[in-house]
């Protein structure tokens, strides 16, 4: 979280640098992984 940051600048963030959102980060039981290749969450969940 960034206070300075409003949702809809950070949604303009993401759709001025689309590679941004091709590798979405998954967030399970105090865990993170890398959500491509798509089998890497499966380790977390």
């Amino acid at each position: 979280d960034n206070p300075e940051l409003s949702r809809d600048a950070l949604i303009q963030g993401m759709v001025d640098n689309p590679k941004v959102i091709e590798r979405p980060i998954v967030l399970s039981k105090g865990k993170a992984a890398i959500g491509r290749p798509p089998e890497s969450v499966l380790d977390i969940l």
